[in-house]
């Protein structure tokens, strides 16, 4: 944390977001006044930071790359202007945005079904913002990419180059056409949404997107809530979501999604240096 007077505690005066932007200079013209203090939100991987500067704490966090935070910005943009659950967009750096913190109780704290209320409303909020014109000529797969590129990065040396491409290669070929382009949120959990004083605001803003996917968005967030175990309690979810915001796709294509969900599975386990788990989570995709 910094202090009144500026300095830096737990992070060092030359600290540097992965991407090697400056923490401080970042943050000169990021916020509308010098940071007062800092707060360091998480080590791991990329840097979260919470800043209190002229009179008002802000959220500032990295993105994978500053393409990633170029969609990010656009998306909270038009998702704050059409009412939904996001936080007010303060600015970009290259690969790091900076938003308005939001103070709030957890979601995470509150009873499983209001758990379940608040997240089908913010994730049919967030995939049902109207967009500008010209998204779909560029639109992609963007977390599904982003997905297969980590599994890429950190499957070596548990699995070799053949398994790697084999496991892609499968998960790939039942992905359906694209078909509406949305606001998606790849994380859209209990705890990365809070109940401020104004309603639920969705807090983890760095994976915000543009693009095509939104069927992952809803499994992944069916799985947060009931355990991937529970499938009946993840079909009841994607079924309310169905009829409130139509995805028949979501419906129709879930083993497509159950693979992705399965592929983040195994690399959480690698994270963990969990080899043998990983292998084991990964056999259905070595298969056939």
């Amino acid at each position: 944390m910094w202090n009144k007077n500026g300095r830096a505690v737990g992070l060092s005066e030359n600290a540097a977001f992965t991407s090697g932007l400056a923490v401080r200079p970042a943050l000169e013209k990021l916020l509308p006044a010098p940071a007062e203090s800092i707060e360091l939100l998480s080590r791991r991987g990329f840097l979260s930071l919470r800043v209190f500067a002229g009179g008002q704490h802000f959220k500032v966090a990295e993105c994978r790359s500053s393409e990633q935070a170029l969609l990010a910005e656009a998306a909270l943009m038009q998702a704050r202007h059409a009412g939904g659950p996001v936080p007010e967009f303060v600015g970009r750096e290259q690969a790091v945005i900076a938003t308005d913190w939001v103070e709030g109780s957890n979601v995470a704290h509150e009873p499983c079904s209001r758990q379940k209320e608040i997240l089908l409303d913010c994730q049919v909020a967030l995939h049902g913002t109207p967009l500008d014109d010209g998204w779909e000529a560029g639109a992609r797969y963007v977390h599904l990419e982003a997905l297969s590129d980590r599994f890429r990065r950190m499957a070596p040396p548990v699995f070799n180059e053949k398994e790697i491409q084999k496991a892609l290669a499968k998960l790939w070929k039942g992905v359906p056409a694209a078909s509406a382009v949305s606001v998606l949120h790849p994380d859209l959990i209990p705890a990365n949404v809070v109940l401020a004083d104004h309603g639920p605001v969705v807090i983890d803003n760095e994976a915000i997107t543009i693009g095509y996917g939104r069927e992952f968005d809803i499994w992944h967030t069916a799985e947060s809530l009931c355990g991937h175990r529970n499938d009946r309690g993840m079909a009841r979810y994607v079924n309310e979501y169905h009829d409130r915001f139509p995805c028949p796709s979501a419906l129709e294509r879930k083993p497509v999604w159950d693979g992705f969900r399965r592929l983040r599975r195994v690399m959480k386990a690698l994270e963990k240096g969990r080899r043998i788990k990983a292998r084991w989570l990964a056999r259905p995709l070595l298969v056939g």
